[in-house]
């Protein structure tokens, strides 16, 4: 699953969690609650070596600016994985921590296409890899409360939260309260196959 060729080409589908100001203790804890998630296997610390021929890790042995991979358990079939934290630099900056289901992988279950391209195909495979990040997102929240999350191809402007916008490719889940709300995506892809 690690080593096929193309297992980690193509970008990822993510999970974009900001977890606020840059906290040791508080990123430590996300990534615990991460790789606690019922259905995913891990930690390890190579992409190049199939994880029956590693050692598991414990998050908490990890360092904190360390990618770390696994296997995710979908309910259609199994993928590679990744989790990586993003601490930023600046006064008052924010540390994210994503999870990241490379498109390479996800291809080996569902039918991605060109996808983040709209290619024309069917790309209703989505709906269940949101739905996982979502679990995957509503388990972290449980120990490490968060304001929001992006699920889905995440280039950026995403991650710039100023309230959900209207037309969106990507999923948000917002703190409303002591529970995250589900605002799904109602674009189908961020780029269009020809378009100039």
């Amino acid at each position: 699953m690690f080593t096929k060729p193309d297992a980690w080409n193509g970008g990822a589908y993510e999970l974009a969690i900001e977890l606020g100001v840059v906290d040791d203790e508080r990123l430590r804890r996300a990534l615990a609650a991460v790789w606690s998630f019922p259905h995913l296997l891990g930690c390890f610390c190579s992409r190049d070596v199939e994880p029956h021929g590693q050692t598991r890790i414990d998050s908490a042995d990890a360092d904190l600016d360390a990618y770390l991979y696994g296997v995710a358990t979908l309910p259609s079939g199994r993928v590679a994985s990744v989790s990586g934290p993003v601490r930023e630099e600046e006064v008052d900056g924010a540390d994210w921590l994503y999870m990241g289901l490379p498109l390479g992988s996800l291809r080996d279950v569902f039918p991605v296409g060109a996808f983040p391209f709209d290619d024309g195909g069917d790309l209703s495979w989505r709906q269940e890899v949101d739905n996982w990040l979502r679990a995957l997102a509503s388990h972290v929240f449980e120990r490490v409360p968060f304001r929001f999350a992006v699920v889905g191809w995440i280039g950026g402007d995403e991650l710039s939260f100023a309230g959900v916008p209207n037309e969106r490719w990507v999923g948000y889940l917002v703190r409303e309260g002591n529970e995250l709300r589900w605002y799904p995506p109602n674009r189908v892809a961020p780029f269009v196959v020809g378009a100039q």
